[in-house]
């Protein structure tokens, strides 16, 4: 295939990702507020050994669309349903809610704005079947020139059996803003968690259309201490047009620190979005001490 056609497959590919992902469009700014839930047992037994793995699933439900068929594969799925966190980007109010009543999670939901053709709320969610210690949310810069609408990312303190993790479920913007303006929200996320003492997973769609964007996005990363989980071959969401022209599309990425991880896989079989499920298995140091009773 020349390089013509190449081109001009990822140009329209790229115009239909940023149609499926709604990044052209307008809406009020959601309110500086998170929403939690809690639908995970209460307590759980002390005399259990806290595990020594972590299972992370990181899921782009485009629009929250189909929030109960991600949920019935969830809940017939003996792996992925078995996570201990679920990071989702692309969720309203009421897909998140659903989801963790049904799977029996805590939840911490930070909306970004208002979809105007949905007319609901948009943005990240942590669900955890361990308890959440704590919450915050981060808007990132850089603006959408379109609507004016920012990004957030959302995240949670779970305690795993009185091991302390700093979960983060982030949605960078799409190619509407320039890359550099990108990988600099990729920064400030980073720098954000440069005081947190505890182990960190950053999680979700970090919107890189080419293997040269994961290059930079990784030594962004990596020059704020943080390791990327490597993936398997193999696309991590749709690409439209672009799947004419055999382009693989990896959008969906987890970075970490204080941990090791041990597996990872894309769960393909998934046809509820245009992405695809991604999931790590994260090891505990067995140095590392527990931080609450």
């Amino acid at each position: 295939m020349n390089t013509t056609l190449r081109s001009l497959g990822i140009i329209l590919g790229m115009m239909a990702l940023l149609g499926m992902t709604g990044c052209i469009v307008t809406g009020e700014p959601a309110p500086p507020v998170l929403f939690s839930g809690q639908y995970a047992m209460e307590k759980i037994p002390a005399a259990e050994s806290p595990p020594d793995s972590l299972l992370v699933v990181s899921y782009n439900i485009a629009f929250a669309r189909n929030t109960r068929e991600v949920t019935a594969q969830l809940m017939n799925d003996p792996h992925l349903g078995a996570a201990d966190v679920l990071l989702l980007q692309e969720m309203d109010l009421e897909g998140v809610d659903f989801m963790a009543r049904a799977l029996g999670l805590n939840y911490v939901y930070g909306p970004a704005y208002r979809h105007p053709r949905y007319g609901r709320l948009w943005g990240n969610a942590i669900l955890s079947r361990w308890p959440i210690a704590g919450q915050a949310d981060l808007v990132l810069p850089y603006p959408n020139p379109f609507s004016e609408n920012r990004r957030r990312a959302v995240a949670a303190d779970v305690l795993v059996k009185g091991r302390k993790v700093r979960a983060v479920s982030v949605h960078l913007s799409t190619a509407v803003i320039p890359l550099s303006d990108r990988l600099k929200q990729a920064a400030v996320l980073a720098d954000s968690l440069g005081q947190v003492s505890w182990p960190v997973i950053v999680g979700g769609d970090f919107n890189t259309g080419s293997r040269q964007e994961i290059k930079e996005l990784r030594q962004v990363m990596r020059g704020r201490r943080f390791r990327q989980v490597r993936l398997p071959a193999g696309k991590t969401a749709l690409g439209g047009a672009l799947d004419f022209f055999n382009h693989t599309l990896v959008l969906d990425h987890f970075f970490f620190r204080g941990l090791a991880w041990q597996r990872a896989g894309i769960a393909d079989e998934y046809t509820a979005s245009d992405h695809f499920p991604v999931w790590a298995e994260f090891r505990f140091p067995e140095e590392q001490p527990k931080l609450v009773d």
